[in-house]
């Protein structure tokens, strides 16, 4: 609806196409409608799609989460994973303090007491447990740990294990002495289930759990990332999602990144979107799963311009309702970048979904067997990327000097996998344009330098800056 609509407005609207309102989501302003028993979704769309009073209007279609049967070839006992991408050298930061920085996992729900999870579980603070009271304020009562907007309450216990597992790969307890530990292992976890116990959910579902997580945003929650690790394939002729789409992008525009699956069809998504990991939205990172040897999983979808990165999506060990299992798919992939943006959050609180997202992207090792099938060429390193994102804080020039006529060498600090670019200018007060290319510092690299030749004149002046 025109957000300008009055709540009359809005009803006689909705009344004059023949639906009945179950809910409007406010903090994405959008209305969730019924139909009566035997009237026409489609008629009623098109119907509505030509009232100048209506934005946009679909389907409440619904989505599945996307794993593979754990077949027993896929079992390898290792938690492969974490050693992959290279997080462990930035676990001591983190393992020994109680993260600040809130991931949600939208899925089936999160079973909070498992004990590898349990510690790391959301709890609201403005609500007192089992008064029966909406204490804050947000319609749910006793809102603890998440919602569960499958059964339209406020208790999202896990009745399926999918949630489970992908919380614990990205949030599970670190250094207790047992089980797994997740790539962020002290991050809080707010569950908020929209997926039922046969792996299915609607659309309208997942749009109410944005709305509770954006809802929390502004109330002071510090909420960086959701896990997404769910969707469906766009056939040809279905309505595209709008609803959906400008939920996440709600979201996106209130500082959250949000972390999806790209899909197990072993499809290519330019031509067959996999939604919402095909959205063309900028807080949306699209993931493949690999294997133990970087090479795409055989089920794993991707595209060229749809998918932005890698991560191990192949027997993977994480938290199960009532202990734990092994799974593969593009599920098990993206809570691995889910925990690697929320570890770059936890590290640097100002950064934004934007250059969250961007740390992620400009920092994978690039695989020969991901070119041309992802956006990145690679899969996810967090090693890198948190050192990238450290050189924001840490490097300074260092010297300048002129070692030839018409030359001019800039030397600085930099951290392992930096990123830089010189810029220069004739005059202080002169706009600066660019004079070199990205430099990268490598592994081991604590300085880098860039020699000017083309410097004429006796003086020039040069800035280094960091690239995300």
């Amino acid at each position: 609806m025109r957000p300008d609509l009055s709540p009359r407005q809005r009803n006689e609207t909705l009344t004059e196409g023949g639906g009945e309102l179950i809910r409007r989501f406010e903090a994405v302003g959008i209305d969730h409608l019924r139909l009566p028993d035997g009237q026409s979704a489609r008629a009623t769309i098109l119907a509505l799609q030509t009232n100048p009073d209506v934005v946009s209007v679909q389907p409440n279609y619904i989505r599945h989460i996307v794993v593979n049967p754990n077949d027993p070839q896929w079992l390898s006992g290792s938690l492969y994973g974490m050693q992959r991408i290279q997080v462990p050298p930035v676990w001591p930061d983190f393992v020994t303090e109680h993260g600040t920085v809130v991931v949600a996992s939208i899925d089936t729900g999160v079973e909070y007491t498992h004990p590898d999870l349990a510690a790391n579980m959301w709890r609201n603070p403005d609500e007192l447990p089992g008064n029966q009271i909406d204490d804050d304020g947000n319609g749910y009562v006793d809102d603890l740990h998440g919602i569960d907007s499958v059964n339209n309450d406020s208790d999202p216990m896990d009745d399926h294990g999918h949630g489970t597992h992908t919380a614990g790969t990205m949030a599970g307890v670190g250094n207790n002495g047992m089980g797994i530990i997740g790539v962020h292992p002290t991050a809080q976890i707010i569950a908020c289930k929209f997926i039922s116990s046969a792996g299915s959910g609607t659309d309208a579902g997942a749009i109410a759990c944005f709305d509770y997580l954006i809802a929390l945003k502004n109330r002071g929650i510090n909420v960086r990332v959701t896990n997404n690790s769910w969707g469906a394939t766009r056939l040809p002729g279905m309505q595209f999602p709008a609803a959906l789409k400008d939920a996440m992008d709600a979201a996106g525009a209130a500082g959250i990144l949000n972390v999806c699956a790209a899909g197990n069809s072993n499809s290519n998504n330019e031509g067959n979107p996999y939604e919402p990991a095909s959205f063309t939205s900028p807080s949306i990172v699209s993931v493949a799963a690999s294997d133990g040897q970087d090479d795409r999983a055989g089920f794993s979808n991707y595209g060229a311009t749809t998918v932005d990165l890698a991560a191990p999506g192949v027997s993977i060990i994480s938290t199960m309702t009532g202990g734990y299992q092994f799974l593969s798919g593009t599920s098990m992939a993206a809570p691995h970048v889910a925990g690697a943006a929320a570890l770059l959050a936890e590290r640097h609180p100002p950064l934004s979904a934007d250059s969250l997202k961007s740390y992620v992207l400009n920092n994978v090792d690039l695989v020969p067997a991901w070119s041309g099938l992802t956006v990145t060429g690679g899969r996810l390193n967090v090693s890198r990327a948190a050192n990238a994102a450290s050189a924001t804080s840490t490097f300074r020039v260092l010297e300048v000097s002129r070692p030839a006529a018409n030359t001019f060498r800039i030397m600085w600090s930099s951290v392992p996998g930096g990123r830089y670019q010189v810029l220069s200018a004739p005059e202080m007060l002169a706009p600066f344009a660019l004079s070199s290319g990205v430099i990268t510092a490598g592994p081991d690299e604590t300085t880098k330098s860039y020699t000017d030749t083309s410097a004429g004149g006796e003086r020039k002046f040069y800035k280094v800056e960091l690239v995300p």
